[in-house]
């Protein structure tokens, strides 16, 4: 209700011009910037798109970032008057943020996200599936393994509209099925979380994050769900080459279930014959630029995999939240892959908790323009400013092993299983406008 109480007030004191119905706004949108980016520089990356200043939800101002937005950040210091308005911006805006890093909000029409959900019970390592699959992705690995992706992002508009404030945590019926997996219940977690973001106008604002804001949010609540959320995400199924590693891999659908309250990754033990199975599931779109996302796990207790929580479109555009399941005493492993073939990468650990691997945890991960936060439940533990992604691609979790002695280990003797008890997702697409859209 708040632009229309702002519409209204402005009208009264006849200070304001009615503004267009939001199928113009989305209309004119694309006929000046079709992504929010604007200008020249940084995100503008010489496209010369510019802002629109009786746009309500993209913004007026082109900040030096080369972004669309309102606020002080924006119209301020570096705007870039040639691309939009600067100085005194627009006289409202929806979140007001106090981000020295402008934080953008993408504007077109929505998709609506399915919430259609897979039946899962669990298969053993030989057991073929028809579970719906993909193979666009990539394993999330910091050794010398090659790898082959077909992640591309999307720019194309739809035309359907749809909120995308989504909870899944219902079930419906389906006739894919997956097998079953005995393993003891977690337990819940017990060192607290993240708070959640708050619903401003179209936005969610994350408060203890610069009040960064986003489009889109999912909740994925496998306490609640028997059955997997194959609307919004997919599990992979594809082959990893060994490169310079002991094994090469296999991410396969028959390692994927839901099990006692949780989403369950597993790498089955007594492997010693390439490729090495794992297990990977993924959003079902590609096109995600910046968000805020938790993951509320437990860690395994046998040696031998890496567990992977991480942003991926490819090798120089990822970043990374993976623990070693062989050395947990190295604690979480937070990565941005170079941005420049053959340069290094950035990189930081942080202790995991004592009791990570018999209680669950959330791990969070901030994908901000010009940098990477982490958390562990709901505490700030690292920033990363160099090597930051910017181009839109997938969310992944997955749980592998190539048995390389300097990163994954083993395979396991043992299955490896990586639990997952909830994921919260706040995040923008370059494709869709969320409920901004509607």
């Amino acid at each position: 209700m708040l632009p229309y109480t702002v519409l209204l007030l402005t009208l009264s004191l006849g200070l304001a011009v009615a503004r267009p119905k939001h199928a113009f706004l989305h209309q004119h949108k694309r006929t000046l910037t079709p992504d929010n980016t604007c200008g020249n520089i940084v995100a503008g990356n010489n496209k010369g798109y510019t802002c629109d200043p009786s746009d309500f939800w993209g913004g007026g101002c082109c900040s030096q970032y080369g972004y669309c937005g309102n606020s002080p950040v924006y119209c301020g210091t570096g705007c870039q008057s040639a691309f939009g308005v600067c100085d005194s911006g627009v006289s409202f805006s929806s979140v007001t943020t106090t981000n020295l890093r402008p934080l953008i909000t993408f504007t077109g029409v929505a998709t609506p996200l399915s919430t259609t959900l897979v039946s899962t019970t669990f298969s053993t390592l030989s057991t073929s599936t028809s579970l719906s699959s993909t193979s666009s992705s990539t394993s999330s690995t910091t050794s010398s393994t090659s790898t082959t992706s077909t992640s591309t992002s999307s720019t194309t508009l739809p035309t359907t509209t749809s909120s995308t404030s989504t909870t899944t945590t219902s079930t419906t019926s389906s006739s894919t099925a997956v097998a079953s997996q005995t393993s003891a219940t977690p337990s819940s977690n017990t060192g607290g979380g993240s708070a959640k973001a708050v619903q401003s106008g179209c936005l969610w604002v994350v408060p203890d994050s610069n009040s960064a804001s986003f489009t889109h949010t999912l909740e994925f609540d496998f306490t609640q769900l028997t059955e997997f959320p194959s609307g919004n995400l997919t599990i992979s199924n594809y082959d990893v080459g060994a490169g310079t590693a002991p094994h090469s891999q296999k991410y396969t659908p028959a390692q994927v279930a839901i099990s006692e309250g949780t989403l369950q990754l597993k790498v089955p033990g007594g492997q010693n014959t390439s490729p090495i199975h794992g297990s990977e599931v993924q959003t079902a779109f590609q096109d995600i630029l910046y968000g805020s996302v938790r993951t509320t796990v437990q860690v395994s207790d046998i040696g031998g995999t890496c567990h992977g929580m991480f942003y991926y479109k490819d090798d120089n555009q990822e970043t990374d939240i993976e623990i070693l399941t062989a050395d947990l005493s190295s604690g979480a492993h937070y990565t941005n892959q170079p941005n420049t073939p053959g340069q290094m990468s950035t990189t930081a650990t942080h202790p995991l908790p004592a009791n990570a691997t018999v209680v669950m945890h959330e791990h969070r991960l901030d994908w901000l323009p010009g940098q990477t936060v982490y958390y562990l439940d709901g505490v700030q533990t690292k920033v990363l400013t160099s090597n930051v992604p910017s181009d839109p691609g997938s969310w992944l979790w997955n749980n592998w092993s190539n048995g390389d002695p300097k990163w994954s280990a083993g395979p396991p003797e043992a299955d490896s299983i990586l639990k997952i008890e909830k994921i919260v997702m706040y995040f923008n697409r370059t494709g869709s406008a969320g409920s901004c859209g509607a």
